[in-house]
């Protein structure tokens, strides 16, 4: 983020402060923590798995549940209105590419 910031602007900055992209422990605490319990989650959904495919930071995953949520609560059938391991998945997808990311340079299991 930085090199996008031109260097005379930069310079009036008095403090800088860097913060480091969450590792898969952390992605996944995110996940845990950002999810409310009130959630219906459908038995497969893996909060491991997402951490470990997706390089994203707090925010981000917070995007990607909001995503996720909307698109279950908005199905027809009320039985099935849980969030699915595809609902999330598709989410932050949408989201890695609404940040203008390549998918494959985001994806872990491409690294």
């Amino acid at each position: 983020m930085k090199n996008a910031i031109d260097n005379a602007f930069f310079r009036r900055f008095r403090f800088v402060l860097d913060f480091e992209m969450p590792d898969v422990s952390q992605r996944e605490d995110l996940w845990k923590t950002l999810l409310p319990p009130e959630c219906p989650l459908d038995s497969d959904v893996s909060l491991r798995e997402l951490a470990s495919r997706y390089t994203m930071c707090g925010g981000d995953i917070k995007n990607s549940i909001m995503r996720a949520a909307t698109r279950a609560a908005l199905r027809s059938d009320e039985e099935d209105r849980k969030v699915t391991m595809s609902d999330l998945t598709s989410a932050c997808e949408a989201e890695m590419l609404k940040k203008g990311a390549d998918r494959k340079t985001n994806l872990a299991m491409y690294s």
